[in-house]
C-alpha cells in the first residue's frame, strides 16, 4: 500500500491564522483532513506582519491542535499571504524568430522568450514570486494564444509579474521559525483564489473576485483563462467592527451582532425593527433601531466596494468582466451584500 503524503497550508490573515492539512496517496487528489483557526493577538496590520512572536504563537497553537487531532507531526508548511506589500507589474519583451527562411515559430522561440522574462530582475527590495504570460504577439500586430507553428519574424509577449516585498517574506519565515516550522514556499492569496472559487466559464469570459478579509480586501481579475490583475487594499471587516464598537457594542460582541442583526443595505431593513444592546458599563439592555446599526455596516461596505471597483477600473477591466463579481471572505455572509455591490458597481 502506498504511503500517505501530507501537505500543510497556513493562511496568515490580519485577525487570525488558518491552518489546513491535506493528504494524498500516490498521485491521487489531495483530500482535506482537518483545519483550524487561531486568533492573532496583534502583530498584523492590513496583512503586514509587525510582530513575528505573536504570529508565531498563533501558528504554533494551530499546529499543536492539528497534531493532537490527527496524531501526526507537522514540521513544514506552505504560507499564503496578502497585503499592500504584494502587487503586480507588467513587462513586454520580444525575440526574433530563429528560422529566418520560413519564419516558422517553434517551441525553442517561445522558450527563448520565456528565458528572457526569467532573467528580468526586480527592484532590490522586492522578489518576483510568479511570471504569468498574458499574450503572444507576432510581428507587433497579430495576437495569438499559442504561437508555435505560426509564421512571423518577431515574437513578443507581455508578462504579469507578481512581486512581494522581501522584508515581509523574511518576516513570514521568522514567524514560521518561532512556530517550529520550516517554510516550504509562499503563495499570494489573490493569485491562487481563482482556482478555488471560479467556474471555467467565468475564467474564460471575464470575472473579478473581491475577497473581503479582516484587514484587507483582495481583488483578482481573470479573463481568457488567465490571471490578469491582482491588488490588495488595506480595508476589511475589522473596520466594520471598529465602527460598531463606537455604536456602543463591546469588542467581544461585534461579530455576533454583525452576523445576527447585520445587513449590507439599510433601506431593506424594516423601519420599526429594533435590537437589544447592552452597552459597556450599563446593567440592562435597551432596544435600538436595527437600521442604525445596519447604516454603520453599509457605510463601511460602500467604502470597500468603492476601493475594489477603483482597482478594477485602474486595471482597465471594468467593461471586460461580463460574468461580474464573485464575492468571498467571511463578511460576505452578510445579508444583501450582493445587492450593495450591484448598486455600487453596476455589475
Amino acid at each position: 500500500m502506498e504511503k500517505k503524503s501530507y501537505f500543510v497550508g497556513v493562511d496568515i490573515g490580519t485577525s487570525n491564522v488558518a491552518m489546513v492539512v491535506g493528504s494524498r496517496i500516490g498521485d491521487g487528489p489531495i483530500n482535506i483532513e482537518d483545519g483550524v483557526t487561531r486568533p492573532i493577538n496583534g502583530g498584523v496590520v492590513a496583512g503586514r506582519i509587525d510582530n513575528v512572536q505573536s504570529v508565531g504563537a498563533a501558528i504554533r497553537a494551530a499546529k499543536e491542535e492539528l497534531e493532537r487531532e490527527l496524531n501526526i507531526r507537522i514540521n513544514e508548511a506552505y504560507a499564503g499571504l496578502s497585503g499592500e506589500f504584494v502587487h503586480c507589474a507588467y513587462y513586454t519583451d520580444h525575440v526574433f524568430v530563429r528560422d529566418n527562411v520560413s519564419n516558422c515559430i517553434t517551441k525553442e522561440d517561445v522558450a527563448s522568450l520565456h528565458e528572457r522574462m526569467n532573467n528580468v530582475i526586480a527592484d532590490p527590495s522586492e522578489e518576483i514570486l510568479e511570471r504569468i504570460p498574458q499574450n503572444y504577439v507576432i510581428d507587433s500586430s497579430k495576437e495569438i494564444a499559442d504561437p508555435i507553428g505560426s509564421f512571423g519574424r518577431n515574437l513578443s509577449s507581455t508578462f504579469m509579474f507578481i512581486l512581494c516585498q522581501k522584508n515581509q517574506l523574511m518576516r513570514v519565515k521568522m514567524a514560521f521559525h518561532n512556530a517550529g516550522l520550516s517554510l516550504l514556499g509562499t503563495y499570494v492569496n489573490p493569485a491562487v483564489l481563482p482556482s478555488l472559487v471560479l467556474t471555467d466559464e467565468e475564467k474564460d469570459e471575464g470575472v473579478a473576485i473581491v475577497d473581503i478579509g479582516g484587514g484587507t480586501t483582495d481583488v483578482s481579475i481573470v479573463r481568457g483563462g488567465k490571471l490578469r490583475y491582482i491588488a490588495s487594499v488595506p480595508i476589511g471587516a475589522q473596520s466594520i467592527n471598529a465602527d460598531m464598537h463606537t455604536f456602543g457594542i463591546s469588542d467581544r460582541n461585534t461579530e455576533y451582532f454583525k452576523r445576527k442583526y447585520g445587513s449590507a443595505v439599510a433601506d431593506m431593513v424594516p423601519a420599526d425593527a429594533t435590537i437589544p444592546i447592552q452597552k459597556a458599563g450599563q446593567q440592562s439592555k435597551k432596544d435600538f433601531p436595527q437600521r442604525n446599526l445596519v447604516a454603520i455596516i453599509e457605510a463601511r461596505l460602500k467604502d470597500i466596494a468603492e476601493f475594489a471597483w477603483a482597482e478594477i477600473k485602474h486595471a482597465k477591466m471594468s467593461t471586460k468582466i461580463p460574468c461580474g463579481l464573485v464575492l468571498t471572505g467571511g463578511s460576505t455572509v452578510l445579508e444583501n451584500i450582493d445587492e450593495l455591490f450591484r448598486r455600487e458597481t453596476g455589475v
